[in-house]
């Protein structure tokens, strides 16, 4: 455990143990919460095995054969999802790592918030998609501007030191 808890990816949000964790004699009440919150990923990885990976490239591939039945009984328009594009990388990940690296919602959740209900409650909730788009690169349009500022007032402070 202590080598799992050592090799996950670091993910704003949460905490990365960089030592080993058995040896620590008393946890703070929020040292325990950042430990649940990657906890059950690291069991889940642990108990994969060859034939539980199999297993489940197995149930990928079947599902990646019938989506189609979805589209046609008009369930769904397509399967460009982030998720089920995200369950390719499972299988090299739990190979590689133990775990998965995107095991973890919250930074996605954070995003959601940031990006799409702003950018919806920006706009005049009619054409949301327009609006929100708009919205979304006025925000970059600005951040970009930001950023630009930002390095003329550092190049011109390094100059002034010079």
């Amino acid at each position: 455990m202590d080598r799992r808890f050592m090799v996950i990816a670091e993910v704003p949000g949460l905490r990365h143990f960089k030592k080993e964790i058995s040896h620590v004699s008393q946890w703070t009440n929020s040292e325990r919460k950042e430990m649940q919150k990657v906890f059950v990923a690291l069991l889940s990885g642990a108990q994969q095995t060859t034939q539980t990976l199999a297993a489940l490239r197995t149930a990928y591939d079947t599902f990646h054969r019938h989506k189609d039945v979805f589209i046609s009984l008009h369930v769904r328009e397509h399967f460009n999802i982030p998720k089920v594009h995200a369950m390719f990388h499972y299988f090299e990940a739990i190979e590689k790592k133990g775990a998965l690296d995107g095991y973890n919602t919250e930074l996605a959740k954070r995003l959601h918030i940031d990006f799409a209900k702003e950018g919806y409650r920006a706009g005049n909730h009619r054409d949301y998609i327009a609006n929100m788009t708009k919205w979304l690169q006025r925000q970059e349009a600005a951040n970009l501007r930001e950023d630009y500022l930002d390095c003329c007032t550092r190049r011109k402070l390094r100059l002034q030191r010079v």
